[in-house]
């Protein structure tokens, strides 16, 4: 007879985290890091039962993961973006263009909804940036500048339609939303106002999970300015490391910059 361990009030490593845990978590950072300035969310704050989601489950567990990450960094700004969990169908963006359209079931097939409820708890995120909150809640894209920092510029890309189970590169599979354009149009914006950027995404380009002909453009972008990055942040691996870019043309290493995947893989009972 197989016998399997029973997990605890915090989990088990073949399991999503408990609220028990996650919170635990959350607690421990607070204690360990009281001076916290900002906190990056990288996206993935649903379970993964995927058979359970719709947009009130989901919508739900967004809700609730974003509410005690505020709750217990009450002093610093928090800056979220969206993963590949957080769409219901899972892994499913559609572009806005069909947002009208409707599925087998009659529901209209908008993502907004998903963008809404990530920044739902942060109503000051886009304060006096009315063209970055149209960027996010029709591609999942923005860019800020952090209050109390001169140079430094976050750009924040929604890498999920990038994503090789996002179906809907089927339909553009070049530039969805223009997210690309806009990203290299940010970028030298930065260059020329000298500021130090930070990208943070969820899946990362160059990884398996992203469609190559998105990723080849993206490393181009990387490429043109890796003077002014200064890190990449990332999710949706499960897992910690380091990643070092190559030079374009280039076979010997070069730093462009620390890619450091970051993840939060979470549920909400």
């Amino acid at each position: 007879m197989l016998f399997r361990s029973i997990a605890g009030p915090y989990g088990s490593f073949s399991c999503a985290l408990p609220v028990a845990a996650f919170q635990a978590i959350l607690d421990h950072a607070a204690v360990i890091h009281p001076d916290v300035k900002y906190v990056f969310l990288t996206g993935d704050y649903i379970h993964s039962g995927v058979w359970l989601y719709s947009e009130t489950e989901n919508s739900r567990h967004i809700l609730e993961v974003t509410s005690r990450v505020k709750d217990t960094f009450p002093n610093a700004k928090i800056f979220p973006i969206t993963g590949n969990h957080e769409a219901a169908p899972c892994n499913q963006y559609p572009p806005q263009e069909v947002w009208e359209e409707e599925d087998h079931k009659g529901k209209k097939l908008s993502a907004e909804w998903i963008y809404r409820a990530t920044i739902a708890n942060f109503p000051d995120l886009f304060d006096g940036l009315p063209d970055q909150e149209v960027n996010f809640l029709r591609g999942g894209y923005y860019t800020v500048k952090p209050e109390g920092s001169s140079n430094l510029r976050l750009v924040m890309l929604n890498s999920n339609l990038c994503y090789i189970e996002n179906f809907w590169l089927a339909y553009d599979p070049i530039d969805p939303a223009g997210q690309l354009q806009w990203f290299a149009d940010t970028m030298y914006a930065a260059e020329q106002a000298n500021e130090n950027v930070l990208i943070l995404s969820h899946i990362m380009p160059g990884s398996g999970s992203c469609w190559p002909v998105w990723s080849d453009r993206y490393d181009k972008i990387v490429n043109r300015f890796e003077n002014i990055i200064r890190g990449q942040f990332y999710g949706h691996s499960h897992t910690d490391y380091y990643s070092l870019s190559f030079e374009r043309g280039n076979e010997s290493l070069q730093h462009v910059s620390q890619q450091e995947w970051l993840i939060f893989r979470i549920v909400v009972c």
